[in-house]
């Protein structure tokens, strides 16, 4: 029997999957060919779903910490159990140090709008520390919205009428793959492609263009790029009239920065900043896509800010094609219903999780004495790795962790409860 269901995944492109499932196991996943983006194709990776659900390692009953933390010793107890400590300890926590001594820890393990959420009112409810949830994309999403706002941004599938495509950061043959088929349909038609990345990744092998700046100087290469685009009167100037505040402000800006500078900071030759810059004015829709890339940097929104500004200068957005698309990701613009942020009391701490080292090492008044790990790995991912780990060493810190894998967090954890995979909450 083959059933339906959707990769959820940190990826953007939401695969369409169908699943077939023999005797209770899942033997095979291929692409749902109704699906209409992805349409039947999938990445390497969600071939070996069967491998992952049916793993020998999948944790499948609670575990009790036998031993020192982070040595990986175990028993397996009865959820009931399980539960009762947990519940237990979070009573204890609160009675002695007040709820914001607890602290949830999540992100994107599972990237389903309900699952990933489905624990946010409960911990609200509690008032537990807020967490932050800031480890990958709000730089970027802050410095895209100052620019264009937080409206949609152009549909990719319309890229296919494009005829002058630039992926800046962003490695989407491996990373974005269902992006690459209407890129290829607008090659066809004889657009050309421009990949800014330091690395000669994939997709830059397979470009018209590659540029590559020094990591850190995105910024200055867009406003290079304004800078000719400016100079060379290749604007709208209709557009900038009609749709625009602070060209004036922009373009004084720009002018700090002639394909010379740009180049000296870079690392890019002026004339590869100059061709790339008459390519995009002279086509006839151009589009951008970016990546997380150039956000991942100190001053990442203001460099995602400044390459945003580049299609209104040439009046990209009113072409069929042409604009600029930040992230495929999408769902509902409200999500309180389910996360209910309404019960949160008032002047509830929030802990930033790219500080969780601080948080468990230094953070007083109260410090945190219980952490509720899931859908994360924050001793593989979080930043400040050292403190974190020291963190997780406290005797005196309880550490829950739900997960389907031994993970590098759950080693230091006192309990652990088994998790479910997506294809086993997605049915009934």
């Amino acid at each position: 029997m083959w059933k339906p269901s959707v990769c959820t995944k940190d990826c953007p492109d939401t695969c369409g999957l169908l699943a077939k499932v023999e005797e209770g196991r899942i033997t095979r996943v291929k692409g749902d060919p109704d699906h209409p983006f992805t349409r039947g194709f999938i990445c390497r990776k969600a071939g070996y779903f069967p491998q992952h659900v049916h793993n020998e390692e999948r944790i499948l009953t609670p575990l009790l910490r036998c031993g020192p933390k982070g040595e990986g010793r175990f028993q397996p107890i009865t959820w009931e159990e399980a539960l009762d400590r947990v519940a237990a300890r979070i009573k204890e926590v609160c009675a002695e140090h007040g709820p914001e001594a607890i602290l949830p820890y999540l992100y994107a393990g599972h990237m389903g709008l309900v699952q990933r959420h489905a624990g946010h009112a409960f911990f609200h409810m509690l008032g537990a520390s807020r967490l932050l949830a800031t480890i990958c994309g709000p730089a970027a999403t802050a410095g895209f919205e100052a620019t264009l706002g937080s409206g949609p941004s152009t549909d990719l599938e319309s890229v296919v009428d494009s005829d002058f495509i630039i992926i800046w950061g962003s490695n989407t043959l491996t990373t974005n793959v269902h992006a690459w088929p209407f890129f290829g349909k607008a090659r066809e038609k004889g657009a050309r492609l421009a990949v800014i990345d330091p690395y000669r990744t994939r997709t830059a092998k397979k470009a018209d263009l590659h540029l590559r700046p020094r990591p850190g100087t995105d910024a200055a290469l867009a406003l290079g790029l304004m800078q000719v685009l400016i100079q060379e009167g290749l604007i709208d100037r209709q557009f900038l009239a009609d749709h625009t505040v602070g060209f004036a402000e922009l373009a004084r800006r720009a002018a700090e920065y002639p394909p010379e500078k740009a180049a000296a900071i870079c690392g890019v030759p002026t004339h590869e900043i100059q061709g790339l810059a008459v390519a995009y004015g002279q086509a006839r829709a151009p589009f951008i896509r970016t990546g997380w890339g150039p956000a991942r940097q100190l001053r990442g929104a203001m460099a995602l800010r400044t390459i945003a500004c580049l299609p209104a200068l040439v009046g990209a957005f009113q072409k069929p094609g042409g604009g600029i698309t930040r992230s495929l990701g999408g769902g509902p613009a409200n999500l309180t219903r389910l996360t209910r942020p309404d019960l949160c009391p008032k002047g509830t701490r929030a802990v930033n999780m790219v500080q969780l080292g601080d948080a468990l090492t230094r953070l007083e008044a109260p410090p945190i004495k219980l952490l509720y790990n899931y859908m994360s790995n924050p001793a593989a991912v979080a930043p400040q790795s050292a403190l974190v780990l020291e963190g997780l060493k406290r005797e005196d810190l309880f550490l829950v962790v739900h997960e389907l894998f031994m993970t590098d967090t759950a080693l230091f954890a006192d309990i652990i409860l088994p998790g479910a995979s997506s294809f086993e909450v997605n049915w009934n």
